[in-house]
């Protein structure tokens, strides 16, 4: 086979080509740290990249649900403190006014104090997060409490709002005003207290401190229980940052180049192309001349 001149240019145009092909990837991956860009750098290390963005973006909206779960769960436990405080302060009162205690001018001034507690349990009962009340329910767009502490009749505040925290895995994030507020007792106990004082009756102040003893210990088991999911967000919080540690250090593998390696190459594809360039510039300079010789 005769190897022509014009042939002997081509080989050498195609290897320089080549060259600068590889000298662009070599420095692409020097410049991104990027080993794999594309499927058809590694197609088995991409379909594995792509495994794991997805993860990392499960992850991800994870960690909202459980920022989100939180904060929530932070207004209710200051809700429920602030309730604890209000029953505290309505059994110092009433026991202040109890039999022997208390006479019909000082119950009917203590009445007053009582409704203005009354009236502060319930505005905590209509507490909202933004335009939202915390503990409508599955009504969050209406106060699940009247002026009075009754509940809607067709729209009563009932029911918990659940958020996924891993996969497969749920929480409740909140109590409802019924649960906290009406059946606790909560409500008719300074309901009754408030009554009691107003009639000047030392059976139903008697009644109502029982009452109110009653309430802040059902009170208290929500406290528990809301202490207990927020515990839950916290473990679920730590083992998603250790997934995402994990996951990032598996996609890192497949994705990054080796520094040095790269850079290794880069030189290495960069002197290829140097010495295609060199003999290119050598064939295309012989003449006649050169021939003859």
């Amino acid at each position: 086979m005769r190897i022509t001149n014009a042939m002997l240019r081509h080989r050498s145009l195609e290897a320089i080509q080549t060259s600068l092909a590889g000298l662009v990837e070599a420095n692409a991956r020097a410049t991104t740290g990027l080993r794999v860009r594309s499927a058809s750098d590694d197609p088995t290390a991409y379909a594995g990249i792509l495994s794991a963005d997805t993860r990392l973006a499960g992850l991800t909206q994870y960690r909202r649900n459980i920022s989100s779960a939180q904060a929530r769960m932070g207004l209710e436990g200051d809700a429920l403190d602030q309730l604890g405080n209000l029953l505290d302060r309505a059994r110092e009162v009433a026991v202040s006014q109890a039999a022997g205690n208390g006479s019909a001018s000082t119950r009917k001034v203590s009445r007053a104090e009582i409704d203005q507690i009354f009236a502060e349990a319930v505005a905590l009962a209509n507490s909202r997060q933004g335009n939202r009340y915390i503990f409508g329910g599955a009504f969050t767009d209406a106060a699940p409490l009247d002026g009075l502490g009754q509940p809607s009749p067709t729209r009563p505040p009932v029911g918990s709002a659940s958020v996924e925290i891993d996969e497969g895995l749920t929480t409740v994030v909140n109590h409802d005003a019924t649960e906290i507020f009406l059946n606790t007792g909560a409500i008719d106990a300074l309901q009754k207290l408030a009554t009691g004082l107003g009639n000047n009756s030392d059976t139903e102040i008697a009644d109502a401190i029982t009452s109110l003893y009653s309430a802040f210990d059902q009170l208290q088991v929500l406290v528990g229980e809301n202490g207990a999911r927020m515990k839950q967000l916290d473990t679920s919080a730590s083992r998603i940052d250790d997934a995402e540690t994990t996951v990032k250090a598996a996609r890192s593998d497949l994705a990054d180049a080796e520094m040095e390696e790269a850079l290794t190459e880069l030189v290495h594809r960069q002197n290829a192309l140097e010495a295609a360039m060199l003999s290119t510039s050598r064939l295309l300079s012989t003449n006649l001349t050169d021939y003859l010789r």
